[in-house]
């Protein structure tokens, strides 16, 4: 009786305690001074992200991971998730911008409906990383200047704007099984008028400020200075 017992609690102590998702995205991490993550959960997050139409990036999300795998102390490693990537799904909700032949041939063609590559272990029992992935592509871009020339313009007219969620399920191995995150719906605007500031013809003088977008250098989610050489924007700018 007392070896049918040990054996039930062994068992119970490896399985998620709630739910089938093994993995759980807490936050897309806002990172520190010099780009520095902690893994910690008291770390801020973004809670919606900024591109600019005008300069073609991909967004970098940095998604706080929590294991809600549960493990004794001599299954710690067999209990511990190997992450390979991310599957992203593009939507826009509320908008007419693209119609839903459009949408369709976007998810075909890859653009909208994708897989982000990365690698990144989770220790079981409560364990905490952090680890950045592409959670938008460059040819959404292209799509978007097909239907808005103005997008590429800085204040550009007629004014654009387009908000995309950005929808995010995280998956890896644990002892050769499949372990997957909840969808985490992550919003993102991309316009015309936000982030960029352009400080005049390049080169600009070299007192002037620069800012280049985020802690870690991505021009997102923060000021990006940019300087007009002819008709290319350069970001960051050229100083004398």
């Amino acid at each position: 009786m007392h070896r049918y017992l040990f054996l039930s609690l062994a068992l119970a102590a490896c399985v998620p305690d709630s739910g089938d998702e093994g993995i759980l995205i807490l936050k897309n991490v806002a990172p520190g001074e010099g780009c520095v993550l902690t893994a910690d959960e008291t770390e801020p997050g973004v809670t919606h992200g900024e591109l600019s139409s005008a300069i073609p990036t991909q967004y970098s999300f940095i998604a706080q991971m929590k294991s809600r795998i549960t493990a004794l102390e001599t299954q710690i490693d067999q209990r511990t998730v190997f992450i390979s990537g991310a599957n992203i799904d593009l939507t826009f909700p509320d908008s007419t911008f693209f119609t839903e032949e459009e949408q369709a041939a976007m998810r075909m063609q890859g653009i909208t409906r994708f897989r982000s590559l990365f690698a990144a272990t989770i220790t079981p029992n409560g364990g905490i990383t952090d680890a950045g992935f592409d959670a938008t592509t460059l040819a959404l871009y292209d799509a978007i200047y097909a239907k808005a020339p103005s997008a590429r313009v800085i204040g550009g007219d007629p004014y654009f704007t387009l908000e995309v969620v950005s929808t995010i399920t995280v998956t890896g191995t644990m002892s050769g099984d499949e372990v997957t995150s909840q969808p985490y719906a992550f919003p993102i605007r991309i316009s015309n008028d936000a982030l960029v500031k352009v400080a005049g013809t390049c080169p600009v003088p070299s007192e002037t400020p620069i800012s280049v977008g985020n802690e870690c250098g991505r021009p997102q989610d923060g000021v990006i200075t940019c300087c007009n050489s002819g008709s290319d924007l350069l970001c960051p700018p050229t100083v004398e």
